[in-house]
């Protein structure tokens, strides 16, 4: 096929990624993410999607939000499970989701993303030793909220940028941007 732009294809193929979640954190999470950003393209756009999508974007949203809160754990993480213990890249990649779902206008409880947030400050205070798993939890933190920004900037300058793979000096540089930090953003990509 050929499209006039990548906004068309990806118009067009809104529909496919709209879909109720199921199976563990992973699986709800990779359903439950491109339906939020749907949600949001079709708000602020007008996007074309189906009338039975439409429809059903609220409950499939809801059904996703369900499902994560009844896997969050009492230490405020996620697992791949509901009693396995708190994994730092779930928990972080299930923040992120929730914070996409505020920014896209869907009411997220707050205790469940405030206790999210404080497993991943758990897991970068335990000094996870992934420097891109950490990276990944600073950006998710970052996207989160401007409350930890002080918090966030600390542990950036004290990473030792030099060890980080390509991937996780982009997500440091995404997070400098998101705390209000252009210049660091851009030292990053050198």
């Amino acid at each position: 096929n050929i499209d006039a732009s990548l906004a068309s294809v990806i118009l067009t193929s809104l529909d496919e990624l709209a879909g109720y979640p199921y199976g563990c954190v992973e699986q709800t999470m990779s359903r439950f993410l491109p339906t939020v950003i749907v949600a949001k393209a079709f708000r602020e756009i007008n996007a074309p999607i189906s009338e039975a999508t439409k429809k059903d974007l609220p409950v499939m949203v809801d059904k996703g939000l369900q499902r994560l809160y009844g896997f969050q754990h009492s230490d405020g993480g996620w697992g791949w499970w509901e009693n396995d213990n708190s994994n730092p890249f779930m928990t972080a990649y299930v923040v992120y989701g929730l914070a996409i779902a505020v920014e896209s206008g869907y009411e997220v409880r707050d205790g469940v993303l405030n206790n999210g947030k404080s497993a991943i400050k758990n897991h970068l205070n335990n000094n996870e030793k992934d420097l891109t798993t950490r990276a990944y939890m600073l950006y998710s933190l970052a996207t989160a909220g401007k409350e930890n920004n002080d918090y966030i900037e600390k542990i950036l300058v004290n990473m030792n940028m030099s060890d980080l793979n390509d991937y996780a000096k982009s997500l440091a540089a995404m997070t400098w941007k998101l705390i209000g930090n252009e210049r660091k953003a851009k030292e990053e990509l050198i």
